[in-house]
């Protein structure tokens, strides 16, 4: 089997398996080599180690899950609502998975393309209606994505700078509505806009 088959496949078994409720942490490269059907030391060979294999699941979830919110049909939702529930979905993810999300941030923000401010540019676009230009609202995207991606990567760190816990539920609804308030110029929409 070829390698990018081989990844594919694997990087598939993990995603079913967290699918299935599954503790990141608990995943064994046994495990899922098992669930495979390969060696585990296929992991080895196409990922490096168990941890990157994992970190690789997670960010294609994350990534299925904001092209299924960006794809989705206008239901009569308005775009900055339906883009709150987008970003509180995606951070809610990017939190219970964050000892493998935690690993990619670095590269991501570093090295790797620009392309997670990309699944919200359409909700941007719609929302400022042409109020804004293209440029503008590239630059709203990365600038909301990076501020979200670091705070997060960085939760003790914004803690001490902010006094806000960003690994208290409440306490990430909070800041995830003060951030679109205060980027999109929308209503401040107080501390329970996004309902549990």
């Amino acid at each position: 089997m070829q390698k990018q088959a081989m990844r594919a496949r694997l990087i598939d078994t993990v995603k079913h398996l967290l699918s299935q409720g599954g503790d990141p942490e608990a995943l064994t490269s046994r495990g899922i080599g098992a669930a495979a059907d390969v060696s585990p030391a296929m992991i080895n060979y196409c990922f490096g180690g168990k941890d990157a294999l994992i970190s690789a699941a997670i960010e294609e979830q994350i990534a299925e899950a904001a092209e299924r919110f960006r794809s989705a049909p206008p239901d009569g939702t308005p775009p900055l609502e339906r883009l709150r529930t987008m970003l509180w979905a995606l951070s809610e993810q990017v939190v219970r998975y964050q000892p493998y999300t935690k690993a990619t941030v670095p590269y991501a923000l570093l090295h790797g393309e620009i392309v997670a401010p990309r699944y919200i540019l359409p909700l941007l676009r719609a929302h400022f209606g042409g109020r804004k230009t293209e440029t503008e609202c590239r630059i709203l995207a990365h600038a909301l994505i990076s501020f979200l991606t670091l705070s997060y990567f960085r939760a003790d760190a914004f803690e001490r700078y902010a006094g806000i816990d960003l690994r208290d539920r409440q306490a990430r609804k909070n800041t995830l509505n003060l951030l679109l308030d205060l980027f999109l110029g929308g209503e401040p929409h107080g501390s329970d806009h996004l309902s549990e």
